[in-house]
């Protein structure tokens, strides 16, 4: 009996030491995966890190899009802005280029007038000396500047009244 008992023992032994070892190979196994949670969790950890950083850097972007919208579209009301006064700029300078076109053919008009007028200036005073000839030897008799002025004036030329009228102030 004490040797079936210690036969017992031993095969109880070896069940528990069987047992032991499965319990250790189970242990080791449980270790090794825990090892890998550990890091996977680690991991996790860090790529939860990366996603809050990537979250923020996100909204950062986001923040500075809207920013930047905000700006091209305030240059896009600029810039049109611009593009009128460009425009208007434009038509002013045809209308004040026309204007001065205008100004500059109303000048060569204006100085054709003038040199005609100073054709018939010419003109009158020398019918004026033509007239008044020999007045400086006394042999003629005094001139009638009034009434050769009233007769320029009668015949609408302008530029001999205003001759006679020089003439006539001259003489005194």
């Amino acid at each position: 009996a004490v040797e079936d008992e210690l036969l017992a023992w031993a095969n109880a032994h070896e069940e528990l030491k069987a047992e032991l070892d499965g319990s250790q190979e189970t242990r080791n196994q449980l270790e090794a995966e825990l090892r890998v949670a550990l890091a996977e969790q680690r991991q996790i950890e860090h790529e939860s890190q990366r996603v809050e950083r990537l979250t923020r850097e996100l909204a950062n972007s986001s923040h500075e899009t809207a920013t930047l919208q905000t700006q091209l579209q305030q240059m896009h009301s600029l810039n049109a802005m611009q593009q009128e006064s460009a425009a208007s700029s434009a038509v002013e300078g045809a209308q004040m280029k026309s204007e001065l076109t205008t100004a500059r053919r109303e000048l060569r008009l204006l100085k054709v007038q003038l040199d005609e007028e100073k054709a018939m200036h010419a003109d009158a005073q020398l019918q004026l000396k033509q007239l008044g000839g020999g007045r400086g030897t006394g042999a003629d008799a005094p001139v009638r500047w009034p009434a050769l002025q009233a007769a320029a004036a009668a015949s609408g030329q302008h530029a001999l009244v205003a001759a006679i009228e020089t003439a006539s102030s001259n003489e005194a």
